[in-house]
Parts: C-alpha cells; structure tokens; sequence
C-alpha cells in the first residue's frame, strides 16, 4: 500500500502538510485555555517580536538584496500569521554602540525601518549606547547582559524569531 502511495506521490507529497497538521494540534491544544488564564500565565502567543541587531554592509548596500529578502520575510510571516494567528508584530531594532561607527548604525536602523514598513507592524529601538552613557567603565561583557535581560523583559513569553546578517529569518 505505501509502494503504491509513494509511487502516485500521495506520501512523499503531503510529508510537510502531515508534519503541520501533528505540530499545529499540539500548541492549539497548549493554548487551548480561556483568555483570562492565558493572561494571568503571561502567555501572549498572538504576538510576534523580530529582532534585527546586526546587518551587513555589503546587503544592506545592495537595494535589490534587500528587496528580496523584505520580500521573503513578508512571506514567511504572513503565512504564519495564517496557521498560528498572530495579531501583533513588533520589530525591536538593537542600535549598536557608536564605537562602530554612525553608518553602521544608520544600515541597523535602515533595515529595521523598512522591515516595520513592510510587515506594517511598530518599531522599537534598544540602544546598547544607553548602557555606556550611563555607566561609562562598564565592560562590553556586562553591557551583553544587560541587553539579553531588556531584551528578556521585553519580549516576554511572545514568540520571537531574529534576522540574519543578510536579511533572513533566524529561529532564535
């Protein structure tokens, strides 16, 4: 029997789509209590947080690079918002220290700018300078800590993914 379901393509196929329908229950069922109780446990799963702290120079530079890759993102995410029902995307944009440079800087907000553009979603800047200008001998290693736990408190329990150097999603 499966010979011949292999043969008309019928297992080999569907393999993705039989993956979806056995994951997909699962978290339904995981969130499957009333509204209140999924508020009182700090689950906020109809919301979707990106993240963008670092993109190369090179991509950024390279307009129809990034047009393709805005494109693919958008992609990805409105498919998800389809299966998952996520309701509220918000692109957090880490802003490097100013030790990098201004251009930079400028290339993280760039992208982050015109990701919120496409997906329609709010902007959020973290700047790791913040750290620095408020204590300004503080080593790089406790400014890294200091931004996993911002980032820690502002993401929550919502899913998150992250983007690449290059402009793709990164399961985080």
């Amino acid at each position: 029997m499966i010979r011949k379901l292999c043969t008309l393509g019928l297992v080999c196929g569907p393999i993705p789509l039989f993956m979806g329908i056995v994951i997909v229950p699962r978290v339904i069922r995981y969130f499957g209590e009333s509204k209140k109780e999924k508020i009182k446990l700090g689950i906020t799963d109809r919301k979707l947080k990106i993240i963008v702290n670092h993109i190369d120079s090179d991509f950024v530079n390279d307009s129809e690079k990034v047009k393709q890759a805005l494109s693919e993102i958008e992609r990805s995410i409105s498919y998800w918002k389809k299966i998952s029902l996520i309701e509220e995307i918000e692109v957090i944009c880490v802003l490097p220290e100013t030790k990098v440079g201004k251009s930079v800087q400028l290339e993280v907000l760039f992208f982050s700018q015109k990701l919120a553009e496409t997906l329609k979603s709010k902007i959020k800047i973290i700047e790791k300078q913040f750290f620095y200008d408020i204590q300004p001998e503080i080593a790089e290693s406790e400014v890294e800590e200091k931004l996993k736990q911002k980032l820690k408190t502002e993401i929550g329990l919502s899913c998150k993914i992250g983007i690449s150097s290059d402009g793709k999603i990164q399961f985080m």
